[in-house]
């Protein structure tokens, strides 16, 4: 076997190439890597995938086609889904301040930011002192 400066060629020239080669691949033909993965869609099997492809599944798990029927394993998680807010009682502890505020200034348009931040109708609850 011949080195590589035995026929002319660099050894960091050769691997730029090789690099460079790899990088338009991957770009070229999505699957390759688990940074491009194939996305199953508009009902396309994962037996039509080839072996060894990488894909996302339908959880959003990076897999690679390995295994055929049996199943392959998870390469990458699906990043965790933020779970849906809390429900709260509506209950928003209001400052005394605002509510100080509110009524040296009480006007329409204050009445409004007042509902919309401690929500409708608390503007008048707090005017009439309930």
């Amino acid at each position: 076997m011949q080195n590589l400066e035995d026929v002319g060629v660099p050894a960091s020239q050769y691997l730029n190439e090789l690099n460079t080669a790899s990088n338009v691949l991957t770009r070229r033909y999505p699957g390759l890597t688990p940074d491009q993965p194939l996305i199953l869609s508009e009902g396309r099997s994962r037996a039509d995938l080839p072996r060894g492809a990488f894909y996302r599944d339908p959880q959003g798990n990076i897999r690679r086609n390995d295994n055929e029927d049996r199943g392959n394993p998870i390469i990458r998680k699906a990043p965790p889904i933020a779970p849906p807010p809390r429900a709260t009682s509506g209950a928003v502890s209001v400052n005394p301040a605002a509510v100080d505020f509110l009524r040296q200034n009480n006007t329409p348009q204050m009445r409004a930011a007042f509902d919309q931040k401690y929500g409708a109708g608390s503007a008048q609850r707090y005017l009439s002192g309930r």
